[in-house]
C-alpha cells in the first residue's frame, strides 16, 4: 500500500515535469481518485495500492506506466488529446498532476477485465465530486478500444447504474461488454429491463453476469438482420439457459453446441433453432 507520505517521495525522486516545464507522466487509477477526493476534501479517502502512470516522454518508471497510443488495454489517443484532461492539485509542497474524472470513467470502464467492486465505488466517488461531462465523455468513448458502437448507449447506461440502486453494482461490472450487447437492438430499453431483471434475479456473482452477457452478445450476432422482437424473443429463451446452469456450463454450450448449430444456415433457420 502507498501512502500521501510515499507519493511525495515518489515525486521526489521521478519529477512530474522538467526544467522546461514539460509534463512527464500523470497520474491514473486509484492514485488519482484519490487526489480528486483530496482536492474536493470529501469524507472519502481512497486507500492507494500502487501508483499508474500515464507518460508523456519516453522515460522509464519503476511502476506501471503506459502511454497514450496505449492506456493499458483501455483507450488509444495522441498525447495532445491526453494532455488536455490533465487536471492538478497542491497538497503540501507539490503539485500534483493527474487525469480528469471524465478520462478515469472512460479508462475504467474500457477494461477487459470484469470490473470491480472498488471501480465502482471510485467513480460514485468521482460523480459526487463533479458532475461528469456528456460531451467529453462521448468524445473519450469514441477512444475505447473496448466500446465498439454507440457512445451514446456507453453513456446512458453508466449514469443510469451509478445511481445507488441496490443490484447496480452487480451489473456495472460487466461493462464494456453489456454496452456493445445493448448496441445489438435498435430500441435497446426492453433489452435493457432484460438484463436487470436477469442480474438482480440472479445468485451469480459480476463476473459470471458478464460471462452470460457476453455468450448471448455471441449468439444475437449471428442474428444480424432479425427484428427486435425476434432477439428479444431469443434472449428470453437464452436467459431461461443461463439460470438453469452453471455460467461454465452456459459457456460451453453456447460456443460447443449452439453456435455451431447455427452456422451455415439461413438467417430465419437460425431464429427457429434458438427459438425451439
Amino acid at each position: 500500500m502507498e501512502t500521501l507520505v510515499t507519493l511525495a517521495a515518489f515525486v521526489e525522486r521521478c519529477p512530474q515535469t522538467s526544467r522546461d516545464g514539460h509534463l512527464n507522466y500523470a497520474f491514473l487509477g486509484g492514485t488519482a481518485v484519490r487526489l480528486h477526493q483530496e482536492r474536493a476534501d470529501t469524507n472519502e479517502r481512497r486507500p492507494i495500492s500502487d501508483f499508474d502512470l500515464l507518460r508523456f516522454n519516453r522515460s522509464t518508471y519503476p511502476v506501471h506506466s503506459c502511454s497514450a497510443d496505449n492506456i493499458f488495454g483501455s483507450m488509444t489517443m495522441t498525447s495532445p488529446e491526453a494532455l488536455a484532461c490533465v487536471t492538478n492539485h497542491t497538497l503540501g509542497n507539490n503539485t500534483y498532476f493527474f487525469m480528469d474524472e471524465n478520462f478515469l470513467t472512460v479508462s475504467k470502464t474500457s477494461v477487459m477485465d470484469t470490473l470491480r467492486e472498488k471501480d465502482y465505488e471510485d467513480l460514485q466517488s468521482l460523480a459526487s465530486i463533479r458532475a461528469l461531462d456528456i460531451d467529453k465523455l462521448e468524445s473519450l468513448y469514441k477512444k475505447s478500444d473496448r466500446i465498439t458502437k454507440k457512445p451514446g448507449v456507453a453513456i446512458n447506461t453508466l449514469l443510469d447504474l451509478l445511481t445507488n440502486v441496490p443490484g447496480n453494482i452487480k451489473l456495472f461490472q460487466t461493462f464494456p461488454r453489456l454496452v456493445n450487447f445493448l448496441a445489438e437492438f435498435k430500441c435497446l430499453d426492453k433489452a435493457y429491463r432484460m438484463v436487470k431483471d436477469y442480474s438482480f434475479s440472479e445468485t451469480k456473482n459480476g463476473h459470471k453476469v458478464a460471462n452470460v452477457i457476453y455468450d448471448c452478445h455471441a449468439v444475437l450476432r449471428d442474428l444480424n438482420g432479425v427484428s427486435d422482437a425476434i432477439k428479444i424473443a431469443c434472449l428470453r429463451r437464452l436467459f431461461a439457459d443461463a439460470r438453469e446452469q452453471d455460467y461454465r456450463d452456459f459457456d460451453r454450450y453456447v460456443h460447443n453446441d449452439l453456435i455451431p448449430r447455427l452456422r451455415n444456415r439461413e438467417l430465419k433457420e437460425r431464429a427457429k433453432i434458438l427459438l425451439s
